[in-house]
């Protein structure tokens, strides 16, 4: 019984402290509307030619300023912020929204 005793206290005294970490994806299980979503936006992105989504996704998703796209790219800065221009004119059709309403101005910075 001792031993026990002496084994719970060994183990009581080097146990680890844990902490949850939040996890990176969605908290809960996808909705349809979620799904359905995804969707349309896929078959909308894919829509798209490969330099209106190259802006796109360097934009948008990764968050490059557009004087920096247009020096990855290889194009001028105009030609960039027009392909960001029309690319969200085509999602924002393809996605059934008004395409000449809502559009924010495109900025250099």
């Amino acid at each position: 019984m001792n031993s026990c005793y002496e084994e719970y206290r060994r183990h009581k005294r080097w146990s680890s402290n844990i902490r949850a970490l939040p996890l990176d994806g969605p908290e809960g299980p996808d909705s349809i509307a979620s799904v359905a979503d995804r969707q349309a936006l896929e078959l909308a992105f894919g829509q798209l030619s490969p330099e209106h989504r190259a802006v796109v996704v360097l934009h948008h998703h990764v968050g490059m300023p557009l004087a920096t796209i247009a020096e990855v790219v290889g194009v001028p800065l105009g030609t960039v912020k027009s392909r960001l221009f029309h690319a969200t004119r085509i999602l924002r059709t393809a996605l059934g929204a008004d395409p000449d309403t809502d559009i924010p101005e495109v900025r250099s910075a």
